[in-house]
């Protein structure tokens, strides 16, 4: 849903022509991580006080939308298309209508509020908007919208992914006690991934890990996985998966309990460097692993 306040640069009439609102409704599809499709209805309704002219104005939209991305939630964007535009012109007693197609350009910027939310704002133009028969003139508006995601589960009932079973919310956040020996309960170092890839090079270093998860069978380990923002959210959400699961898989191997293991998938989120650099995106392609505090007896 759209809506705006236009201002007209009149080509045709003498006289001054008034600015007006606008309201529009849209729906589409996102063809990829920053390119978005979107088809849409705008109308406009511009009065001329001095001569009495009254133009009612529809607008049937179709445009691509390409996101330039500057922080993790906030975007510059710009929308590209084209519109056909239904004219109604009435003056004095007599009524003309005509029909044509305008481009249409919009930049703006856009929030993400949510996993399905967001709002956005920018400024859009519609070039040459009519004919000789009905006047012609150039729009220029200024838009705010908001946008809502179908089909995607929202932040707030997003849970982790388990390996072997569904993990009820108190398994995710048990009572934990201290453990009596020392041993570092810190993030492990992540491991990262090729691109597009799940196929894991272990360290040395796991190997401790895997014996401390043998001898206290009480432990449990988080594994999380994230993709870059390259490509599709589904597919990166089902590629994080894929990359916890290899991970969970190697430790299991190792003679790992996988009861043990907590996987979680968070696909493109959580960047921990920036996506417009080749070394950003290397390594937020990653698993992160940690180690979490033993459960009590009560339980185990």
């Amino acid at each position: 849903m759209k809506g705006g306040y236009e201002i007209v640069n009149n080509q045709t009439y003498s006289a001054k022509t008034s600015d007006s609102t606008v309201f529009g409704v849209y729906g589409g599809s996102e063809l990829s991580n920053n390119l978005r499709w979107d088809l849409g209805y705008q109308y406009h309704t511009v009065l001329s006080g001095k001569n009495s002219i009254k133009i009612n104005m529809s607008l049937i939209e179709s445009a691509l939308i390409y996101d330039f991305y500057t922080l993790n939630k906030l975007s510059l964007y710009g929308r590209f298309g084209v519109a056909h535009w239904g004219i109604s012109k009435e003056e004095s007693k007599s009524t003309l209508s005509d029909s044509g197609f305008s481009p249409l350009a919009e930049t703006g910027v856009r929030y993400q509020l949510s996993k399905n939310m967001e709002i956005h704002g920018g400024y859009q133009y519609l070039d040459n908007v009519g004919t000789r028969k009905v006047g012609t003139y150039d729009s220029y508006t200024f838009v705010v919208g908001v946008k809502y995601k179908l089909g995607v589960e929202d932040d707030s009932s997003y849970s982790p992914i388990a390996l072997s079973r569904t993990l009820t919310k108190q398994e995710l956040e048990p009572k934990y006690v201290q453990p009596k020996y020392s041993f570092p309960l810190n993030q492990f170092p992540p491991l990262n991934f090729a691109v597009d890839s799940h196929e894991i090079d272990t360290e040395e270093v796991y190997i401790e890990l895997v014996n401390v998860l043998k001898k206290h069978p009480t432990s449990r380990l988080r594994l999380i996985g994230y993709t870059d923002s390259q490509g599709d959210e589904k597919y990166n959400e089902i590629l994080s998966e894929n990359r916890a699961n290899a991970v969970a898989k190697w430790f299991e191997i190792k003679g790992v309990n996988k009861e043990q293991m907590l996987i979680q998938s968070e696909g493109e989120t959580n960047f921990k460097a920036s996506n417009l650099t080749s070394e950003g995106r290397a390594l937020n392609r990653r698993v992160e692993i940690s180690i979490l505090p033993f459960l009590s007896k009560q339980r185990r």
